[in-house]
């Protein structure tokens, strides 16, 4: 049986390792993700965002997972460094959705509760 949970665990250890080739596992190529101030549409983007536009880097930590028919909601923290190596906590809310036909994520919204300034 597909465990949703153990994908969302495994997308967050794969960010936290910068390895995002994983991403065509767990997403679908037209996946479209909303985070804070834009939109990111289609997988191949998405990479790219996480290759070369992401400006934070450090540790996600999962404080709850909730799970309604094919949506997961995460609440946690990011901790870590921006761009200016200031140190930052973040906490967010994430809101994962699947396909129902591939059982892949085809959308996810983040909500950050510090503000978007400090990924930056």
């Amino acid at each position: 049986m597909f465990n949703r949970k153990e994908v969302v665990q495994s997308y967050y250890t794969h960010v936290d390792r910068n390895d995002f080739q994983h991403f065509s596992k767990i997403f679908t190529e037209g996946i479209i993700y909303h985070r804070a101030e834009h939109t990111i549409i289609g997988l191949k983007n998405l990479i790219k965002f996480y290759n070369s536009e992401r400006r934070i880097v450090g540790t996600h930590f999962i404080d709850s997972i909730f799970e309604s028919q094919n949506t997961l909601i995460v609440l946690g923290r990011f901790t870590g460094v921006n761009s200016n190596s200031n140190s930052i906590i973040i906490d967010f809310a994430d809101f994962f959705y699947f396909d129902d036909k591939s059982s892949l994520i085809s959308q996810r919204k983040t909500y950050l509760a510090n503000g978007y300034e400090l990924t930056k």
